[in-house]
């Protein structure tokens, strides 16, 4: 089905291993496109989602709100809000809380044998996305994009 509409989607929970907020998804072979809620209390008083990484790369945009987003071993948190999109590569640890409700998108990559919802692999899955993953690394080495003001 290729339009979407976000009223008529069911709201479910996003991870629940590290977070309560509920969203609407839609799934793609290659992407992952959820409108998310950060409302519920991660566990520690604040809205947003526990320390974590996953192999999909993230990106977060915010519509309605702020949060703060604390990425690798860094001891800063960035402030990201309305009209911003921050990025986080794959397999990063990264953590946002949310001083109030903040809408956001949310975008990643969809990796086949992995499940964005409860982090589990399909057994095997995950020996083949990382056969799969030096395969597209070369690619990016050798294949390097050229836009016009690079």
């Amino acid at each position: 089905m290729p339009l979407y509409k976000w009223d008529e989607l069911e709201d479910t929970l996003m991870t629940p291993s590290r977070t309560l907020s509920k969203g609407k998804s839609v799934i793609g072979k290659r992407l992952i496109l959820q409108r998310v809620l950060h409302h519920e209390d991660r566990g520690d008083g604040h809205a947003g989602a526990r320390t974590h990484a996953h192999p999909e790369e993230q990106m977060f945009i915010p519509l309605k709100g702020s949060m703060k987003i604390r990425v690798g071993d860094e001891d800063k948190w960035y402030d990201v809000g309305e009209g911003d999109v921050f990025l986080v590569p794959p397999n990063v640890e990264h953590e946002e809380i949310c001083e109030e409700d903040c809408l956001w998108i949310n975008i990643k990559s969809r990796i086949p044998g992995h499940s964005w919802y409860d982090t589990n692999w399909i057994p095997g899955a995950e020996e083949e996305w990382e056969k799969a993953e030096k395969i597209l690394e070369e690619m990016d080495e050798k294949f390097q994009e050229k836009t016009p003001w690079n």
